[in-house]
């Protein structure tokens, strides 16, 4: 196998605050919303690092895999920085900002369902990385959700440089213009979505699903504890990828981001999408048993163990 593309993550680097309520959200949504006003106790607390590209970043190091972050954070993150450096995590592009990190406060309710608040702080700073370093060079752009104007910006520029765009716009799929989600369709080799995101995405762009896996080579949508379902242009119908089962979910957040770190190394190295999947489903369950999004851990040995025992297949992680 000659040189592997590198992973650059586009995205977000956040202290995270996050809450588990005992109760069900919906059955506090009813009656005059206008007037709503609510104060919810929740069961805990967890105040840990985060954000997606972080996120993804941790899962892949624990994988002993390489990927280097493009983002923006506050001199208030020295520490942080300093962590995932000492994991392998290439961070010497990030840049430092004035304004504090950013900050994601989220909270879920006894069926799994979030209600998040992202600060974006020196998010804001993001549109000053440029991917003009890797131009002519082999990279992998995964574009997360973080600044919508510097995910604009960073998709246009990665494909003006001719570099692999896989578009995972995630909960700013509510803020990026119309026009700006039809470029990163147009663009992107690979979309990463969880199942509400795909929802709120079709109907932005007032498209179904099937026009849109005519036009993608690869669409990965992850379904929570129903697993996760890879289609598109390159696949002759959908594989479907079941969930590995643990004993016990403790906290989903977090989840999807691991999914994409165990996706990422196997595509990275041109593995079968099947595979690819199934990395991505064990990595996640690894996070659902702790509370927090860099909780959780595990060696190679006993990633590819957890992977043989519930695939019923051998992985090589070496």
């Amino acid at each position: 196998m000659g040189q592997l593309p590198e992973i650059l993550l586009l995205g977000s680097i956040s202290r995270d605050r996050i809450m588990r309520y005992g109760g069900d959200f919906p059955e506090h949504f009813q009656g005059n919303l206008s007037s709503l006003s609510l104060s919810l106790l929740v069961e805990n607390l967890t105040e840990t690092c985060g954000g997606i590209a972080a996120n993804i970043a941790y899962s892949l190091a624990l994988l002993k895999d390489s990927s280097t972050i493009l983002t923006a954070v506050g001199s208030d993150a020295d520490s942080y920085i300093e962590s995932l450096q000492e994991m392998g995590v290439n961070t010497s592009k990030i840049l430092v900002s004035e304004f504090p990190t950013a900050s994601f406060t989220c909270a879920t309710d006894k069926n799994n369902r979030q209600i998040g608040f992202f600060y974006p702080g020196a998010m804001k700073e993001a549109v000053k990385i440029s991917l003009e370093p890797w131009k002519d060079k082999q990279a992998l752009v995964v574009q997360s959700a973080h600044n919508p104007d510097a995910m604009v910006k960073h998709v246009q520029e990665a494909n003006r440089l001719g570099l692999t765009i896989i578009y995972d716009v995630g909960q700013q799929v509510s803020n990026v213009r119309k026009e700006d989600l039809e470029k990163g369709l147009d663009y992107a080799e690979i979309l990463m979505l969880n199942e509400d995101e795909m929802r709120i995405l079709l109907e932005r762009i007032g498209r179904n699903r099937a026009s849109i896996e005519r036009q993608v080579p690869i669409i990965l949508t992850t379904l929570g504890e129903k697993g996760s379902i890879i289609s598109g242009k390159n696949l002759s119908e959908p594989i479907r990828i079941p969930a590995v089962k643990v004993k016990q979910v403790v906290d989903p957040t977090g989840a999807g981001d691991a999914y994409r770190a165990g996706f990422l190394y196997g595509y990275r190295r041109g593995w079968e999408l099947t595979t690819c999947g199934q990395m991505g489903s064990c990595a996640a369950s690894f996070v659902v048993e702790k509370s927090g999004c860099q909780a959780h851990s595990f060696t190679k040995n006993e990633f590819a163990h957890r992977y043989s025992e519930f695939y019923k297949e051998s992985i090589d992680l070496s």
